[in-house]
């Protein structure tokens, strides 16, 4: 679920699979706002009352009038094998994605940033062939990101990294003994 401060009555509902659901009345009633995003709706993002970010089982879908019309995201990217996307986070003007690959030439995940200016980066990151990210955080400005192995399918009982954004990159600041499907900061 996706509410943003400027308009805590609206909640916005991301289904796996079935797309987006918006409630302008604290969850009394819902509509369809999936024309134009993929249904396969892993993580949703609120950007501001009316913008979100859906990352999605085939593409990442940005939308500024609270879900009438969605626009893909990573048709630049320019790697096809990553478009399974994961999960999304937003800090200081950036927006960072996270996807896994597809198909035996890419199998682990990717990591891309995308600036404001719309500019989109995919940076390395340890143990990017074997696992993706699933969960952020942020710790004092740092940006941290926890994933999720991908030996034998999906091995989230595998032990995984806990990544640190640094001026110079990712990189891994532990691990942990299972995927980290959340990760927060205390």
């Amino acid at each position: 679920m996706a509410v943003h401060q400027d308009a805590p009555e609206r909640l916005a509902v991301g289904i796996e699979p079935g797309g987006v659901y918006l409630s302008v009345d604290g969850g009394e009633t819902w509509s369809a706002r999936s024309a134009g995003v993929h249904d396969d709706v892993h993580h949703l993002l609120a950007l501001g009352a009316d913008e979100y970010v859906a990352a999605c089982g085939n593409g990442l879908y940005r939308t500024d009038d609270a879900g009438r019309t969605w626009l893909r995201q990573d048709t630049d990217f320019r790697d096809f094998w990553f478009n399974y996307f994961r999960e999304s986070h937003s800090h200081e003007g950036t927006l960072y994605a996270s996807a896994n690959g597809w198909g035996p030439v890419a199998p682990g995940g990717a990591l891309f940033e995308v600036a404001d200016d719309g500019t989109v980066e995919r940076y390395p990151y340890p143990g990017e062939n074997e696992s993706f990210v699933i969960s952020w955080a942020v710790q004092d400005g740092t940006v941290y990101a926890g994933t999720m192995d991908v030996r034998d399918g999906f091995g989230q009982y595998e032990p995984a990294r806990i990544l640190r954004r640094e001026e110079r990159g990712w990189f891994e600041s532990g691990t942990v003994p299972a995927g980290a499907r959340t990760l927060a900061t205390v």
